[in-house]
């Protein structure tokens, strides 16, 4: 796991990620896979955790990088406050999908 964090803090730029969202970054899974291992981030946006993309895939073997896999998203800070109602997003929703 440490060459997988020191591939992330040494490329950061690469990876379009700020000091603080790589330091946000955080370890779901460590998976051995034969000689080596396979380690999983995951972004997180304030205190919302990322769905299906925002996530980085690396995979280690003797202690150096061999593979990279991302769906990062650039910027990890908190999303903006909301500006709709529930109600008026589930307006403006049935509207697009043409449901009354």
């Amino acid at each position: 796991m440490a060459a997988a964090e020191a591939y992330v803090a040494a490329n950061r730029d690469l990876l379009g990620l700020t000091q603080r969202g790589a330091a946000a970054l955080e370890v779901v899974t460590v998976a051995p896979m034969g000689e080596g291992a396979a380690v999983l981030f995951r972004q997180r946006f304030g205190g919302l955790e990322a769905g299906r993309d925002g996530l980085l895939a690396v995979g280690v073997r003797d202690g150096a990088v061999w593979h990279v896999s991302s769906s990062l998203a650039r910027d990890a800070g908190r999303p903006a406050a909301a500006t709709l109602s529930a109600d008026e997003a589930a307006e403006i929703a049935a509207a697009d999908a043409g449901v009354d």
